[in-house]
C-alpha cells in the first residue's frame, strides 16, 4: 500500500513537471570542487589522528559551506528559463542572428550563466560546422524582467531542419560545482529557404511573357497614363519599342506607363534550363524572387507541380520561397 501511494505521488510530480515545461537541473563538482572535497577529507583525517576538536570544527564548517554553495549553484540555474524566439526567415549558407530570451521566473536573480551552443546547434553535420567564437555567451545577470541575446546561426541545407537543444550552465558563486540545464524549443523544426545564388539578370523570356501580360492589361484598362521613355535593354520585348520615337531620334526607346512601374514577370522553372545542377536551379529562382520583391515588381513563380498567382508582398514571397525550399527532385 505504501509503495503504491509513493508511486502515485511521484507520477503526479512528473506530470506536473511536464505541464509546466520545467527541465531537470543537473549538478556535479568541478575540478576545484574535487580538490575542495579532498582537502576536507585530509583535514578530518588530521583531526581524527590528533583528536583536535578545533580541526574537527574546521572540517565541519567547510562541509556545511559546501552544502550551502551547492544549493546556491543549483538555484542559480533551476529557476532560469530560456526560449529561442521565432526566426522571420533564414536562407541556407547565410549567417542569421537568432534571438534567445532568458528569464528568472522566481522573481530572483541569476548570475554568471554561460549559454553553451554545441556543434550540433550550428549544423547537423560536423563537416559543415561554422567556426565562430560566439559559441559560449555569458550572462552576467538575469532577473524576472528577462534579457535577450543574439546568437549567430547558419544552416547548410534547405527545407525543414531540426532544432538542437541549447544548454545553460553556471559555476556561481565560487566555482566548486557546475549546474546545468538543457532547454528545448517549442518548435521542433525550422524552415530554411534555399541559398540565394546565381545570375542577377532576370530571364528575358519570362520578361517578354510578363510584358505581354501587361499589354493585355493595358488594353482592358483606360487609366494608364504615359510616364515617358527609357533606353532599350536586351531583356525588353520588341513589342514595347516606340518605333515613332525611333524614326525621329534613331534611338531605341521603351514606353513606360503608370501600370508598368512595378513590372510584371513570370519566373518559370524552364528559365533555369541552362543550369544542370538541381539545387543550383532552385537557388537561381530564389535569387530572382528576392530581386523582384526588392524592386517591388509583380511576379509569378511557375514550378513543374505548382504555380503561384501574379502578385507581390511578404505573403506572396513567403509562399514562393516555401515551395522552393520543399521542392524535391523527381526522377
Amino acid at each position: 500500500m505504501v509503495i503504491k501511494k509513493l508511486t502515485t505521488y511521484f507520477e503526479t510530480l512528473k506530470s506536473q513537471r511536464r505541464k509546466s515545461g520545467h527541465r531537470r537541473t543537473y549538478i556535479i563538482p568541478t575540478r576545484f570542487g574535487f580538490y575542495y572535497a579532498l582537502g576536507i577529507f585530509l583535514i578530518a583525517a588530521v583531526a581524527y589522528v590528533y583528536a583536535n576538536n578545533l580541526v574537527y570544527m574546521l572540517s565541519f564548517f567547510l562541509t556545511s559551506m559546501g552544502f550551502i554553495i551547492m544549493h546556491i549553484t543549483n538555484r542559480n540555474i533551476d529557476h532560469l528559463s530560456a526560449e529561442i524566439l521565432p526566426i522571420k526567415e533564414i536562407f541556407a549558407n547565410e549567417k542569421t542572428e537568432v534571438e534567445v530570451f532568458f528569464q528568472d521566473k522566481k522573481s530572483k536573480k541569476s548570475y554568471f550563466v554561460d549559454c553553451v551552443f554545441t556543434d550540433q546547434f550550428w549544423s547537423a553535420r560536423k563537416k559543415d560546422f561554422l567556426a565562430l567564437k560566439e559559441r559560449t555567451i555569458n550572462l552576467k545577470e538575469c532577473n524576472d524582467q528577462g534579457v535577450t541575446i543574439t546568437v549567430p546561426y547558419i544552416s547548410r541545407a534547405r527545407g525543414w531542419q531540426a532544432y538542437t537543444p541549447l544548454r545553460m550552465q553556471s559555476t556561481f558563486p565560487f566555482g566548486l560545482l557546475t549546474s546545468w540545464k538543457v532547454i528545448k524549443t517549442k518548435a521542433s523544426e525550422l524552415l530554411v529557404f534555399p541559398e540565394k545564388k546565381g545570375s542577377r539578370v532576370l530571364p528575358v523570356r519570362s520578361n517578354q511573357r510578363g510584358q505581354e501580360l501587361v499589354g493585355k492589361m493595358k488594353e482592358k484598362s483606360q487609366d494608364n497614363s504615359f510616364q515617358g521613355h527609357r533606353p532599350y535593354q536586351n531583356r525588353d520585348s520588341f513589342r514595347q519599342i516606340d518605333w515613332r520615337a525611333y524614326a525621329r531620334s534613331g534611338e531605341l526607346l521603351i514606353k513606360e506607363f503608370e501600370s508598368e512601374e512595378k513590372g510584371h514577370l513570370v519566373l518559370d522553372w524552364s528559365d533555369t534550363g541552362h543550369i544542370h545542377d538541381f539545387e543550383g536551379r532552385i537557388s537561381q529562382l530564389c535569387l530572382w524572387v528576392e530581386i523582384c520583391e526588392k524592386d517591388n515588381k509583380v511576379y509569378k513563380l511557375a514550378l513543374p507541380q505548382w504555380e503561384s498567382e501574379m502578385n507581390c508582398g511578404e505573403i506572396h514571397k513567403t509562399n514562393c520561397l516555401t515551395q522552393l525550399a520543399l521542392m524535391k527532385e523527381t526522377p
